[in-house]
């Protein structure tokens, strides 16, 4: 929905397939397998009403992530994309990623 005036503004100029093409570079799909067998732990923070990357998708991305070997930690909390800055929704977002750290780099 965000960036549905993005996709009207290319509608007839472009095709899915090559959206998705020239959006690709910012995507995590294409980078999911360089992350096998590195023994990187990592953690995901999503809003489960996100309107930019819907929750569909990152549900997705977890599965497929954890499918393919990757220690993946996630957070899942009841805002969107924007609100995650916010409070009540930073707090346990900051903290986690505060112990994540320092879990990782202790």
């Amino acid at each position: 929905m965000t960036t549905m005036h993005v996709w009207e503004g290319l509608r007839n100029r472009v095709t899915e397939d090559e959206l998705r093409r020239y959006w690709s570079p910012i995507s995590p799909v294409p980078y999911m397998d360089r992350l096998s067998g590195t023994g990187q732990r990592m953690l995901m923070v999503s809003g489960r009403y996100d309107p930019t990357f819907w929750f569909e998708f990152t549900d997705e991305m977890f599965r497929t992530l954890k499918r393919k070997g990757i220690d993946l930690e996630t957070l899942v909390l009841p805002c969107g994309h924007y609100s995650l800055e916010l409070a009540p929704f930073a707090f346990p977002a900051g903290l986690r990623l505060g112990l994540f750290l320092f879990e990782a780099l202790g």
